[in-house]
């Protein structure tokens, strides 16, 4: 009871952001784990050109506050077209005291699979003014596919993800407002294949869409694996497979299951709307 009460009103900071860095502007990213959000960022990251992305971070108590900071220790800069990533050194040897010196005018701190109903969550994208939150989405047929893929075929965990994705949604549509807060919402099925969507997208965040950043989705992510391609039409083959996901799981009684809830189907045709293989998907899964 006490450690709840403590943390329902403990200081939350943002890792590497003190009084030396009170101009920067902060992006905060939240996604489902297997939704692209990786691309997403890189892309992001390539188009603002000047920042520092801390990755997969999460809330560490540091004495009586909490710390939103990569749980491995990653951060990857981006400035003057080089990519600089300190891969996995651990938490303890983020290099804080460099990253101040060199006075980044931006910041971006990604979140996966957290409840946006959560405290601190709710709390840390409204802890300064100037902060900009983004909600990664990819449609859930093929997002509960690449999950299971990796995470394996544990219910409990499942439905835990299953949960925090039906907030993203809700968020998204304005259902309910979660965060407190204007933020932008990425459409991954979108951004794959419509030029123009990732041009509004930097119209909407007041950013430059540069040919560095749309180069960028020719390459691998390396954070959590997933695939390549370029974001252009000629690259069908690539596309499709991204869109084909759910056939692996089609006959899968508990990816069925879990994809058989109208709560989530609703949310997603009202989000999602029309995309590659969606009429197949209805007829094949009664969904």
């Amino acid at each position: 009871m006490i450690k709840n009460q403590f943390k329902k009103f403990a200081p939350l900071m943002l890792n590497c952001v003190d009084a030396s860095t009170q101009d920067t502007k902060v992006y905060i990213s939240i996604s489902p784990q297997r939704s692209g959000q990786h691309l997403i960022i890189r892309w992001l990251c390539e188009n603002i050109a000047d920042v520092v992305h801390f990755n997969h971070c999460y809330f560490y108590r540091r004495n009586l506050s909490y710390h939103l900071t990569p749980i491995n220790g990653r951060r990857v800069i981006y400035r003057g077209g080089k990519i600089d990533d300190n891969l996995w050194p651990g938490r303890e040897k983020l290099d804080c005291n460099n990253i101040r010196k060199l006075s980044f005018q931006n910041m971006l701190f990604s979140m996966e699979d957290v409840a946006l109903s959560n405290n601190f969550v709710k709390r840390i994208v409204n802890v300064r003014e100037n902060i900009h939150s983004i909600v990664i989405l990819r449609d859930p047929y093929n997002w509960l596919a690449s999950t299971m893929k990796k995470d394996g075929n544990s219910k409990k965990l499942l439905e835990k993800k299953k949960s925090c994705y039906i907030q993203y949604l809700e968020q998204a549509l304005g259902e309910k407002d979660y965060l407190k807060k204007n933020i932008t919402t990425i459409n991954y099925n979108k951004f794959l294949i419509e030029t123009a969507y990732r041009e509004g997208l930097c119209n909407d965040m007041n950013i430059h869409l540069s040919q560095r950043a749309e180069e960028s989705l020719q390459d691998i992510p390396t954070f959590g694996g997933g695939s390549s391609f370029s974001g252009h039409d000629a690259d069908i083959k690539l596309i499709e497979s991204v869109f084909l996901r759910w056939k692996s799981y089609k006959n899968d009684s508990l990816y069925r299951g879990l994809i058989d809830d109208e709560r989530l189907v609703s949310l997603t045709d009202a989000y999602f709307g029309e995309f590659p293989y969606r009429q197949e998907i209805r007829n094949t899964l009664q969904c």
